[in-house]
Formats: structure tokens, sequence, C-alpha cells
């Protein structure tokens, strides 16, 4: 597709998407905790830097990040991210699940769970649980979905600097089973091709399982 100039009033933080007719056809409404963008002509005629990688979640792919906010309901309660809901979903006990789920940012989630009582499974269910939310992020927001669908083919990597060699990659080393994650939801979005948006609450479809 052919580089159209885009105006920079449609984006928060310059985002722009490249053309997906096939998954942007019946989206009607978008997300408030998304980016803002006016309307789907403009999505449509709009696209993300061609790239074979993508390597860092911040600005322009920003929105690949658990910290994103996008509202999931998991196991019937609410959250304000994938970070908030992943984060509960290893404690044990109620109390500490509800003063993860209430952190005032995705962060602040993250650091409270290095505090609490990991239920004894954690280990075996954590990248199952990590899949699901982000399938289920992706499947709640159609604007995101357009959005991680217009990524192409580009190769997903969340590089980092602290060492994470299980979710991401630093220095050219790791396991990157987020980045993988993301990349078999990208497929499935595309298989699927147009749905409607979902209001959150919506349960995460079901769809093939990478190894990982």
């Amino acid at each position: 597709m052919k580089a159209v100039p885009f105006s920079g009033t449609a984006f928060q933080a310059g985002f722009g998407v490249r053309a997906n007719r096939a998954v942007l056809s019946r989206v009607s409404s978008l997300s408030p905790a998304a980016v803002a963008i006016r309307t789907i002509e403009e999505i449509a005629v709009a696209q993300l830097i061609h790239t074979n990688l993508i390597d860092s979640f911040r600005g322009t792919y920003r929105f690949l990040s658990n910290f994103w906010p996008a509202e999931v309901v998991y196991e019937g309660t609410r959250y304000a991210s994938v970070e908030h809901a992943y984060q509960a979903a290893k404690c044990l006990h109620r109390s500490e699940k509800e003063m993860v789920r209430t952190a005032a940012t995705p962060g602040q989630a993250k650091r409270l769970a290095r505090t609490v009582t990991v239920r004894f499974d954690w280990e075996e269910i954590r990248v199952g649980v990590m899949r699901d939310l982000v399938r289920l992020k992706f499947r709640t927001h159609a604007d995101l979905a357009a959005m991680l669908v217009a990524t192409g083919e580009a190769r997903l990597v969340e590089a980092n600097s602290w060492g994470d060699t299980f979710w991401g990659e630093c220095r050219g080393e790791g396991q990157n089973r987020l980045g993988r994650i993301l990349m078999e939801v990208r497929e499935e979005l595309r298989a699927s091709g147009p749905s409607e948006p979902s209001e959150p609450g919506a349960a995460a479809p079901s769809g093939p399982r990478l190894a990982v």
C-alpha cells in the first residue's frame, strides 16, 4: 500500500495505523482507553512504519505493552490493564488480589505483586494466563486489534535492559514469550476476519496455542 500523508490531529502520541480494511470494516466504536483516532476513514489511509522488527513497546508501539490502559474483565473481575490482571492472578489470597487490582498504575500493581503469597501452581499456569489476557485485550478493543494486525509480519520483541529473558529479550538473548504470544494473537485476528467491538467482560475466544 502506498504511504499517504496523515494529519497529526488524528492521533495521540503519534500513532499511525496501516490500512487493514478486513479488520476495520465493521468497527463502529473505539475504546476510550486507546488512542484518540477520529474516524475509521482516517485509520484506513494511515500506515505504520514499515519494519521487519519491532523491538520496543514504547512510543508508537506502546499499545503492545501490558501497561497500556486497556480495560479487561478476567474471571468476572474488571482490571485497568493486562498488567493489573496478570499480577493479580498470581495471588493466593483474595485480599492481596484486590490490593493489586486496585493499584493506581500498572507499575504499582507489579511492585505490589512482589509482596504477595503466590499460588502454588503459578509457574505452570502463568504462560496460559498471559496468553488469555493478551487475547482478551485485543478481542475486547477493536482499535487495538486493528493496530496489532497493522504491524504486518514484523517480529515483535520486548527488548529490555532489566534482564527479563523469559517474557522478552535482553542484549539479544531470551525466550521472548510475550512477543510470541502477541504474534500468535495477531495471526488469530488476521485469520478470524472482522468482528464487532465487544464490551470489556466478554470471554477471550479460544484459539490455537503456540508452544512457548
